[in-house]
């Protein structure tokens, strides 16, 4: 296996799987943050850190600066490369008002596909593991109130990153057939309620299974390479559960597959435990309905 491809689609929402934190948690395979949230995305993960000392080149892709604000990234290769944006009161001062988005700059969307896909084609013989981060779909507004156009926005992102994703995938296979690849979300788009967090605010009495797929549902796809036995090690509860498949898939070695973590949920209001709901409206049911 020449490449490992991790193609990071935040927020892409599916109801196939729920994750339990950030991509900082999948890359550390664990719900601790080790430090700073950013620190694992940047290239200082465990996942990151195995790859090297087995000679993994390792790439980080981002359509922004903002997972390096705060720290400094350290794969082998990086785009934007370390954060230069001034703090956020500064530039908010400088605009004259405060926006979620204010604290980073953004690479044009034009360049950030070029680099990605110049990226993909140029497969060399030193296994590679590549983490390139969209901003597409994104996720709703965070005001805290559900806006008249919410959702068709979002269902126009949505648009927009599932071309992108195909668009990477196909470069990849063009480029390098035994690739394995790995497409995820790490949350839902948050269209329910407040369009925020549901952990102030509600009673448990008033929190659906919707309003818990629309936050924990996540996208999540794997092209094993072709030829090998996949089947014993495909078997993925939670995002955290994904590089220990892909690490004993590498080795041969079921053993491996030991170090998933309890597909248990952080909620504190409800909460979701090996697939199924405590508290809320559906509390004791299933998280998704098969065939429904």
């Amino acid at each position: 296996m020449n490449e490992l491809g991790f193609i990071g689609y935040p927020h892409t929402y599916s109801v196939e799987n729920y994750s339990l934190a950030s991509m900082s948690k999948v890359l550390n395979v664990s719900t601790d943050s080790y430090g700073n949230f950013r620190r694992a995305v940047s290239g200082d993960g465990i996942v990151q850190n195995s790859l090297r000392s087995f000679g993994y080149v390792t790439y980080g892709l981002f359509a922004s600066d903002y997972y390096f604000l705060e720290v400094e990234p350290t794969y082998d290769h990086s785009i934007p490369g370390r954060a230069t944006s001034p703090g956020i009161l500064i530039r908010a001062i400088f605009m004259g008002e405060f926006k979620f988005d204010v604290s980073y700059n953004k690479i044009p969307r034009e360049q950030f596909t070029e680099t990605r896909l110049e990226i993909f084609e140029n497969v060399s013989k030193q296994p590679r593991f590549v983490y390139t981060h969209s901003d597409l779909p994104g996720h709703s507004q965070n005001s805290g109130s559900y806006q008249d156009d919410e959702t068709l926005l979002y269902q126009e992102r949505l648009l927009d990153a599932n071309a992108e994703m195909r668009q990477d995938i196909t470069s990849i296979l063009e480029n390098d057939p035994g690739a394995l690849i790995i497409v995820a979300g790490d949350h839902g788009p948050y269209l329910t309620k407040n369009c925020a967090s549901i952990e102030d605010g509600y009673a448990a009495s008033e929190i659906s299974r919707l309003d818990i797929q629309d936050r924990f549902g996540t996208f999540l796809a794997i092209r094993w390479p072709p030829g090998g036995n996949t089947f014993k090690y495909d078997d993925i509860t939670v995002l955290q559960d994904i590089f220990p498949a892909v690490f004993a898939y590498m080795f041969t070695d079921e053993q491996l597959l030991e170090s998933k973590i309890s597909p248990i949920t952080n909620s504190t209001i409800v909460r979701v435990e090996n697939g199924l709901i405590v508290g809320g409206m559906d509390d004791g049911e299933a998280l998704f309905l098969t065939g429904k």
